[in-house]
């Protein structure tokens, strides 16, 4: 009556001999397991409520064997065989909150297994294979082949390339999300089995340079451990996935082609016209070509040719390609799509070049369109201010120590945790003397990049310094996953304490927040709230702990994610309602990591003492410095904190400096909300960097100190203003997306969309084509001849 295994190696004891089967039955009355992944062909999608059942019939996925749980009637597991060379992955609420998958070294209950609450249900003898869309969409996909060669334990090369490196870094990534406490189906045993197979056929192949001792070093470094799992639980694993993958290769590492820069990006470094002035660049990006889709090369061509006429680099001209709607036969298959994407960059480059006479290079930055909307790099400071800014202060302390810490240094994401923590500390201890009232000292921050990219690393440092400076039983952190009235409730209980509201999924938060039936309805406005100190009441609770009791708080938030999440998220009434302008923004690096990188790195045992004992050193001295600040204000809660003249008038300067930007800059409308906060928050930003150092008023060199940091935040400012409205046609675009998405069930008939869009039909027939191309919605033929649209890869997360 359980799921749980009752053999500790069930992954090799696993089989399909009936005598052993048997045998196994007459001891006791078992349930049975079906181990999932490569060794059986076999992958389960784990359904796990109406949301989920709803988002994935919105996919239009193949129909796989169907077996109903115990759970209730919208739980259901979903079989699909898999090739035997196909390594897929163990996930928990990637796809989906409420989806979870079952792959390399999983286990799900068959059907006749019965629980307290039921019996599972269904019939697998006809499990149909795996549908393209779901393989496209599943994460860290890994292939592998039967090794038939010859070659000799020295013939491995020498040196990793991008893609084993780029494979590595994923791994880790993979073992460093594990939850930090063991329980029975937290994953710890799944996830370091599914990368240890991965490993073993690294460094069986010739073509990577990973060695067996080089990847169990890894392993034992990043897998966690406890009482209940520790290095003989690992070696247990680590001798299983090596028999598993015995004569078993990784895929050959494809081909590295340059990075594609993200349409919204290219989109604005592009005139308005072609060279020739005959043609809209944006007609090109976004119209439907004529003839079949097997003709489309000539509008790529077209397009190529056209973008390396305009003078920008060849990588712009590919995205604008890949991207167009001409593109969409190639995204299809990535792979290959690529691969036939470059040989048409290079022909349309010689192209330009015999026009010419020479290659197509790239306008310099002062020639750039004037239609851009990301400026040349924003610049603050004078390089002597620069200088006396970056006079040593705690952050470089951090700074140095983060590089100690990890393997890639990501610097935008440490920079930024810099002020989350500084903020956490002491803005229970400080405020702004604003004339209009007094302003705290919380921030609201934003870290986007790529997965891989080291913001996990980044983040667990900031919370090893953050759990030293607050106590065990008062911790700082409240999560990031709340309703609006849960939130409330939980700051209410912490009345003037700082708060950090965290989250890795960013565009997912922000994304609930648009649809007025979410449960998350009313965050936006709440969160304005917050982040003035207020905690609005809650009249109607029936908990008489909080109901009608009103509360002050310190919040601070910290929010993850990605740049093509949020731009997806983003909309216009966001910067203008004031939410986005309170946020200060960090990208992470495009960081390639280099051979060496992920070497065993070792220290002894008294240096590695010292190096975890920085937190606590840390929590010591913001405490000393919080009470010298506060030393001669007893009874003071918090200490009004004054600009020098001279770090005034700085400030000043660099204001009107700011505020000029925006000026009769076509996105004006959008820009001075975020630009007015810029200011505030860089004052919040220079008191902190005051009361680090002890002190109750900000000098010239803590104003300088905050205006440097600033200089990356304002660049990212403009960076996410341009690609909240990249142009009219996308945000049209965008509209009937969200149209689409809060509609029942994520799904709607196209002559709804046609009778709820101002537009003229041909105009919302191409952008529905541009939605379908880009994979966000799909399009099926209804049994009247209709069309029916639906939500794709939960683009969009409105609740009907």
């Amino acid at each position: 009556m359980s799921k749980l295994p009752a053999h500790k190696g069930w992954q090799d004891e696993a089989t399909t001999d009936p005598t052993t089967i048997s045998v196994w039955f007459r001891e006791k009355n078992f349930n049975y397991g079906i181990r999932t992944g490569s060794v059986n062909n076999l992958y389960v999608v784990d359904l796990d409520g109406a949301e989920a059942q709803g988002w994935w019939k919105a996919q239009g996925f193949a129909e796989g064997a169907i077996v109903q749980t115990p759970s209730g009637p919208d739980r259901t597991h979903v079989y699909y065989r898999i090739d035997g060379e196909t390594e897929l992955p163990n996930t928990k609420k990637k796809l989906h909150p409420q989806i979870d998958t079952r792959g390399e070294g999983g286990l799900v209950c068959g059907p006749g297994s019965m629980l307290p609450t039921g019996t599972y249900l269904g019939n697998i003898s006809n499990i149909p294979m795996i549908p393209a869309g779901l393989l496209a969409i599943l994460p860290e996909k890994q292939t592998y082949v039967v090794d038939t060669s010859e070659h000799e334990p020295g013939d491995k090369v020498d040196v990793a390339s991008p893609s084993e490196l780029r494979q590595i870094a994923s791994a880790i990534e993979a073992l460093d999300e594990l939850p930090k406490v063991w329980a029975d189906g937290a994953g710890w045993r799944s996830e370091m089995y599914r990368v240890a197979c991965w490993f073993s056929r690294m460094f069986q192949s010739p073509d990577y340079a990973l060695t067996a001792e080089g990847a169990l070093q890894i392993i034992l470094e990043h897998c966690p451990t406890d009482a209940e799992w520790g290095v003989p639980e690992i070696m247990e694993q680590w001798a299983s996935a090596l028999q598993s993958t015995l004569g078993q290769l990784a895929a050959v590492p494809g081909p590295e082609y340059p990075h594609l820069p993200p349409i919204v990006e290219v989109i604005h470094f592009l005139p308005e016209l072609t060279p020739g002035g005959q043609e809209s660049f944006t007609t090109l990006v976004f119209n439907a070509p004529e003839g079949a889709p097997e003709t489309w090369w000539k509008a790529r061509r077209t397009l190529l040719i056209e973008c390396l006429r305009a003078g920008r680099p060849i990588e712009e001209a590919a995205s604008a390609a890949w991207h167009s709607v001409a593109g969409s036969p190639l995204r299809e298959n990535e792979a290959a799509g690529l691969d036939e994407l470059w040989k048409e960059a290079e022909k349309a480059r010689a192209t330009v070049a015999g026009e010419t006479g020479a290659g197509a290079e790239a306008l310099p930055d002062s020639e750039r369109p004037s239609l851009a909307l990301v400026p040349n790099r924003i610049e603050l400071m004078t390089e002597a201010e620069r200088a006396v800014g970056r006079k040593a202060w705690w952050g470089t302390e951090y700074m140095d120590w983060a590089e100690t810490k990890v393997a890639l240094l990501n610097r935008p994401y440490h920079r930024m945790n810099i002020w989350v923590i500084l903020s956490a500390v002491f803005s229970d201890v400080g405020l702004v003397p604003d004339p209009a009232g007094p302003v705290g000292l919380n921030l609201f921050t934003l870290t986007l990049g790529k997965s891989t990219t080291g913001k996990s690393e980044a983040s667990k440092l900031m919370k090893s310094v953050l759990k030293a400076c607050f106590p065990k039983d008062d911790p700082v952190s409240i999560g990031g996953n709340a309703s609006p009235n849960a939130l409330l409730e939980a700051l209410i209980v912490r009345d003037g304490k700082p708060s950090l509201f965290i989250t890795d999924e960013a565009h997912g938060l922000f994304q609930q927040m648009q649809g007025d039936n979410s449960w998350m309805s009313g965050m936006k406005e709440l969160l304005a709230d917050l982040y003035e100190g207020e905690v609005p009441m809650i009249l109607r609770s029936g908990k008489k702990n909080v109901s009608g009791i009103g509360a002050t708080t310190h919040f601070i938030t910290h929010l993850m994610g990605t740049v093509d999440g949020m731009t997806k998220a983003l909309d216009e009434a966001m910067w203008v309602s004031g939410l986005l302008p309170r946020f200060i923004w960090a990208v992470g690096d495009e960081l390639q990591p280099k051979p060496g990188t992920y070497r065993l790195r070792q220290v002894d045992g008294y240096a590695a003492a010292n190096y975890d004992l920085m937190p606590k050193q840390w929590a010591a001295q913001f405490s000393a410095k919080k009470m010298a600040v506060r030393h001669g204000h007893a009874g003071a809660s918090q200490i009004p904190v004054q600009h020098s003249n001279e770090a005034a008038d700085r400030h000043s300067d660099m204001q009107e400096y700011v505020m000029s930007l925006a000026s009769g800059h076509r996105q004006e409308e959008l820009l001075k909300p975020a630009l007015i906060r810029f200011g505030v928050n860089i004052r919040k930003c220079a008191i902190l960097v005051a009361l680090v150092d002890g002190k109750r008023e900000v000098s010239l060199q803590h104003e300088l100190t905050a205006i440097e940091a600033a200089e990356e935040w304002i660049n990212n400012i403009f960076l996410m203003v341009g690609q909240t409205t990249s142009s009219p046609f996308s945000r049209s675009v965008d509209k009937v997306e969200k149209f689409i998405a809060s509609n029942k069930g994520q799904e709607v008939r196209i002559e709804r969309v046609y009778a709820n869009s101002p537009e003229p039909k041909r105009f919302v027939d191409e952008f529905i084509t541009q939605l379908v191309s880009e994979g966000r919605v799909t399009k099926t033929m209804t049994k009247d001849n209709s069309f029916l649209l639906s939500i794709k890869q939960n683009q969009i997360a409105v609740a009907a």
